[in-house]
Formats: structure tokens, C-alpha cells, sequence
């Protein structure tokens, strides 16, 4: 089950675990969308039965419950649950910050992510234990502190610190509950954000994100491996190691990577 998977890293979790096999739900708030991305996924070769979608918001808990109950009679029994919805309005100061845009990251990355945890928890409860519950992070999660990322940080380490109170609350019940950490990826939203700064904010983050993120046609088949293999001892699954952000560092000096098409273009690969 993956909430937010109409598009982007969501999507592109649901093809890969597709094509190894197993049976997938996806939602997401708009009722076009996922028919859509169902579309998708069944042009790509997913049978009726394998790729199921459903619409609900999760930041309102009745919805969240109603997602577990479609998805567990959509699949029989859900092994794995991904916290994946989310929303960013990142490279503005707080100040620039609409009520709007600040609250619907609150909502969206936050709750909704704690919403459909509670309602997970309870549900793996009742199939008899065991499971995996995996909610993701962003930028600054870990206590980084970057300018323009306040509002969608403060959410993001919301989320870390949830995470591990409820992996402790767990313990001891076979559920394993992992951090979800797939870095900075080029997808509609991170667009969307780009196109929203002006012309001078926005060639500044090109350059960062021509460095630091990676395709979601790159990150998706790695972190789906290592959601499958994750365990109680080794719970989370994070793409931009320190090891890898050096090597992506050392090499700038002797290549430039470009993963946009350019600074406010359209993505060459997938989208979110």
C-alpha cells in the first residue's frame, strides 16, 4: 500500500514492486489522478488484479482508516505499508510562506503521515502481527538547519521523531517500522517548486539540484530492494548516504551533472 503514488516516486515504487511480483494498492486525493496512474501501471503490463487505487486524503483520519480497509480487501492481507504523500513549498524564507502552503505541508506530511501510521499499526495488529510500516523523510529530518526548508523541515523532523517513538511503542511485535530517506529526486513537484521562484532563486537551486538528485528511474529500484530486505535490525532505507554525498561532491569537481532539462524545464525523467 503507498499513499501519494499518482505520480512521481509513488508511481514509480508501485511499477517496481509490479514487476517483481507482487499485488499493489496506490491512492491519492484526486480521483483522476489515480485512475490515471492506474492507466499507467496497466499499460505497463500490471493485470487488474495486481494494481489497485483508491481515493483518500490522509490527513483526515476516516479517510485513512478507509484506505486500510480498501486495501486490505483489495490485496487479503497488506505486508507493507509506505507513508509516501507529501507536500514542499521549499527556497522561500518563512515569511514568504502563504497560511495556505504551511498548512497544507502540516497537514499532508505530518498528520496524514500520522493518521495512516495509527491506522496501520492497528491493522497489522489485527491480520495476527508482523508487517512493515515505512514513513519518509526530506531535507533537514535529521536536525539540518537550512535556510528556506523551515516549514517543510519542521514537518520532515516531525515525522523522524514519530517514527522512532513509534518503532519503540512496537517492539516486540514483528512490525517493523523504517525510516524512508530516498533523497532529492526530479519529479513534478520539485518543478512545480522551482517554476515558483523567481528567475535569480531559481538558477541557484538548479545548480543544487543538478548536484545533489538523482531520477526517480534511479532511486526507485534501489530503495524498493532495500524496503523488501529491510528488517528490525536494519530498519531504514536512506539513498544519500555520506559516502554517496562525497562521491557526488569529488565528482563535481571533474563533471557537471544535469538531471533538469534546465533551470525551470520539464524532467527528463520521472515526476512526482
Amino acid at each position: 500500500m503507498i499513499t501519494g503514488a499518482t505520480q512521481g516516486l509513488g508511481l514509480a515504487y508501485a511499477r517496481e514492486f509490479l514487476r517483481r511480483g507482487h499485488r499493489v494498492v496506490i491512492s491519492g486525493r484526486d480521483a483522476q489522478r489515480v485512475s490515471a496512474a492506474l492507466t499507467a501501471l496497466r499499460t505497463d503490463g500490471a493485470s487488474v488484479s495486481a494494481a489497485h487505487g483508491v481515493t483518500a486524503d490522509v490527513s483526515e483520519h476516516a479517510d485513512a482508516q478507509r484506505l486500510w480497509d480498501a486495501a486490505a480487501r483489495a490485496l487479503g492481507r497488506i505486508d507493507l505499508w509506505i507513508n509516501n504523500a507529501g507536500y514542499a513549498r521549499t527556497g522561500l524564507p518563512i515569511a514568504r510562506l502563504t497560511p495556505t502552503e504551511m498548512q497544507q505541508m502540516v497537514r499532508t506530511n505530518l498528520l496524514g503521515t500520522m493518521n495512516a501510521s495509527q491506522v496501520a499499526v492497528a491493522g497489522f495488529r489485527r491480520q495476527g502481527g508482523g508487517g512493515k510500516l515505512f514513513n519518509t523523510l526530506g531535507g533537514g529530518a535529521e536536525g539540518r538547519i537550512v535556510p528556506g526548508m523551515a516549514g517543510y523541515s519542521a514537518t520532515k523532523r516531525g515525522v523522524w521523531y514519530f517514527t522512532k517513538t513509534l518503532r519503540k511503542e512496537t517492539a516486540g511485535t514483528g512490525l517493523v517500522v523504517g525510516l524512508l530517506s530516498p533523497g532529492m529526486n526530479v519529479t513534478e513537484g520539485l518543478h512545480r517548486e522551482l517554476a515558483q521562484l523567481a528567475p535569480a532563486e531559481r538558477a541557484k537551486a538548479a545548480k543544487l539540484i543538478n548536484l545533489l538528485a538523482d531520477r526517480v528511474e534511479t532511486t526507485a529500484p534501489w530503495l524498493v530492494e532495500r524496503m523488501l530486505a529491510a528488517s528490525a535490525a536494519t530498519p531504514d532505507v536512506k539513498w544519500m548516504t555520506s559516502g554517496r554525498m562525497l562521491r557526488r561532491m569529488l565528482g563535481a569537481a571533474f563533471s557537471q551533472r544535469r538531471v533538469l532539462d534546465d533551470a525551470a524545464g520539464s524532467p527528463k525523467g520521472g515526476s512526482r
